[in-house]
């Protein structure tokens, strides 16, 4: 299961590395991050920045919604979470290579399982192959009619003998 990585660095760093600047094309001089981390990295898979840069919304925010962790287990469990006030590092496990050795650069905030998808393929049910027969006449019962439906039908043949008198009457006459 994929966790995700929270660390507070401590050196100071004017980088920012995350996957709106990977889509924008920067490509910044980071940080030795696999001296960081003691074990090599996929600098594609990781994020590097300033926490003021969230700003009006909170590092527990930004994770909850960039990473689909529940905000108010993150916030309760790890209070710290939302007092970091320099850079922050967030590295998904499957981005490392091998150990994970933090070096004096970072400081461990929090480890959260990655919410992963379920993929795996289920059979579908067999159909019903019997031939269905088409209802008939004889075997569905007949509706009884309303009342106000009877009424609306003597209404109109009401009217329609009246239409036809008096136009008889008018011809005649």
């Amino acid at each position: 299961m994929t966790q995700l990585h929270v660390f507070a660095v401590t050196s100071p760093v004017d980088v920012t590395h995350t996957e709106l600047t990977r889509q924008q094309g920067e490509k910044p001089d980071l940080p030795r991050l696999a001296d960081w981390l003691g074990t090599q990295v996929d600098t594609d898979r990781v994020e590097l920045f300033p926490v003021t840069d969230l700003a009006p919304m909170s590092l527990g925010d930004y994770l909850a919604s960039a990473y689909d962790i529940e905000i108010l287990a993150t916030v309760l469990e790890h209070p710290q979470l939302n007092t970091i006030d320099g850079n922050v590092l967030l590295v998904p496990s499957d981005a490392l290579a091998g150990e994970l050795a933090p070096g004096p650069e970072l400081t461990r905030i929090a480890t959260f399982q990655l919410a992963v998808p379920d993929n795996t393929v289920k059979p579908m049910p067999k159909a019903e192959t019997s031939a269905v027969q088409p209802a008939t006449d004889e075997t569905q019962p007949r509706k009884q009619m309303s009342q106000a439906r009877i009424s609306g039908m003597v209404a109109t043949a009401v009217l329609l003998f009246l239409f036809l008198f008096t136009a008889l009457i008018v011809w005649i006459g």
